[in-house]
């Protein structure tokens, strides 16, 4: 089962919003930015998110209508937004590998699924930001590709593996992605609250490191349109 003690954010309302600065090119707690390669902190009651420019964002942070919280961005080709809520340093949602059992379970609706290129939740090793998930030596994650969700996973910078799950998700409809790190490091996926149709044996590669969980949104050339997330929930198994 999913322990109680975690971290459920809604996305029902503006956060604050400020400049990172994580990587020394910008100021601490300045106005936040849509430069390509820099970072932002989005701070609501119930948690903070860290987010990373993947080409200049003309618009780089929430945005509301009737419709709910769109994450993003300025929905250019090849372009998009990381949302990552570990980067901040050992906090509720930083995990270590062996000794924390966590989870992150994720719900959103995409508008047009053909725009996706990646649209991914899992969890990575906390290291400096990419502009690809490729980039990161070691990720766990399930991504929506195209309307096809996709099980992904890359192991101590090793050769990336993407692989059908079996699951599609169409426009406009909402989807809940979960992903699982165990204790023994085996990994484990679920899609509205199910196994996929197709299953993988993953399993993270060395213990001890520290991983945190991530949203990551990259448009293809359709673009895929405003993408609400409705729910976000993160934290330790029982």
């Amino acid at each position: 089962g999913l322990t109680v003690s975690n971290t459920v954010m809604m996305f029902d309302h503006e956060p604050l919003a400020a400049a990172f600065g994580q990587d020394g090119t910008q100021a601490w707690g300045g106005i936040a930015v849509g430069t390509t390669h820099l970072e932002n902190i989005f701070i609501w009651p119930d948690g903070s998110m860290v987010t990373h420019n993947i080409g200049t964002q003309a618009i780089f942070g929430p945005v509301f209508d009737a419709n709910g919280c769109d994450l993003a961005g300025d929905k250019t080709n090849a372009e998009g937004i990381e949302w990552c809520a570990g980067y901040v340093g050992h906090g509720k949602q930083t995990f270590t590998v062996k000794t924390d059992a966590c989870y992150l379970k994720v719900s959103l609706i995409v508008s047009d699924v053909s725009g996706a290129g990646d649209i991914a939740i899992g969890f990575r090793l906390q290291e400096d930001f990419q502009d690809t998930i490729e980039g990161y030596r070691d990720y766990q994650a399930l991504s929506i590709d195209a309307g096809t969700i996709m099980h992904m996973q890359e192991i101590d910078a090793g050769s990336p593996i993407d692989a059908d799950s079996g699951g599609t998700v169409a426009n406009q409809v909402e989807v809940e992605l979960e992903v699982r790190i165990n204790a023994d490091r085996t990994v484990e996926f679920f899609i509205d609250g199910d196994t996929p149709g197709t299953e993988v044996t993953h399993t993270w590669a060395d213990a001890a490191d520290e991983i945190t969980p991530f949203l990551f949104i990259l448009h293809d050339t359709d673009v895929a349109g405003p993408v609400y997330v409705t729910r976000w929930e993160c934290g330790l198994q029982n």
